[in-house]
């Protein structure tokens, strides 16, 4: 099975297990981005340790594959562009891979997957219990930090939208290929085996780079971005 179908699937077995379980489902199109704290009043998900054991099969072939491999800091917080398809505007430190970009380009990067997209979840169409950011089970980035990404091709942005400059896609992997270039400590949150999904507060993972629900989970995680900085930076 290919890294996107995997993707595609396992994000559908994450909100399955919300339907299951009575909660009704429901995009909400509020900015939440708005407000500086948003991400302290959202849950996030944590890769499964199952899922985490093949990434080296499943998200290094799309690093292998990308048609850009850039070292970017962001410029900007992160907007939503429409609806719940949430942009980030990035200035370009490196380009280790593509053409028509150099350093000091500015940049939106998105990921047009539901990875990254902003959810509310309620017992009943009125009723918002907590809202998901999901993220491609990679921390957003953070102002400040440099990130190495590897991207797809320059895409239109849709419905005539349009920024100050040109937009770019992560590939469509479990996990969004984005790794910092500075050293986070990662904690895992333990999921009850009754749980019906993967989902935990923001705030108990907000100084993680990555999202798992096991220590191996974490670690395989960490061995990823070893690799992909050992093998594509500089």
């Amino acid at each position: 099975m290919s890294g996107r179908k995997i993707a595609a699937a396992v994000l559908a077995v994450i909100l399955l297990g919300a339907v299951c379980a009575g909660i009704h489902v429901r995009m909400s199109f509020t900015n939440l981005t708005g407000r500086d704290d948003y991400l302290q009043t959202v849950r996030v998900a944590e890769l499964p340790e199952s899922i985490s054991e093949n990434l080296s099969a499943t998200v290094y072939p799309a690093l292998k594959e990308a048609g850009y491999v850039l070292c970017v800091t962001p410029a900007e917080p992160e907007r939503v562009l429409w609806k719940n398809t949430i942009v980030q505007k990035v200035l370009v430190e490196n380009v280790f891979r593509g053409e028509g970009i150099a350093p000091g380009d500015a940049l939106y990067l998105t990921s047009l997957s539901d990875q990254t997209r902003l959810f509310s979840y309620g017992r009943t169409a009125l009723d918002f219990p907590f809202r998901i950011r999901d993220c491609g089970f990679v921390h957003p980035m953070r102002m400040g930090e440099s990130y190495l990404c590897f991207l797809e091709s320059g895409i239109e942005y849709p419905y005539g939208l349009e920024l100050d400059a040109p937009l770019f896609c992560f590939p469509q992997t479990i996990v969004k290929p984005q790794f910092s270039l500075s050293d986070h400590e990662n904690t895992a949150v333990e999921i009850p085996e009754s749980a019906v999904s993967t989902y935990v507060d923001y705030v108990l993972v907000q100084d993680n780079e990555f999202f798992g629900t096991t220590e191996k989970a974490l670690q395989l995680l960490e061995e990823l971005k070893r690799t992909a900085l050992s093998d594509f930076y500089g």
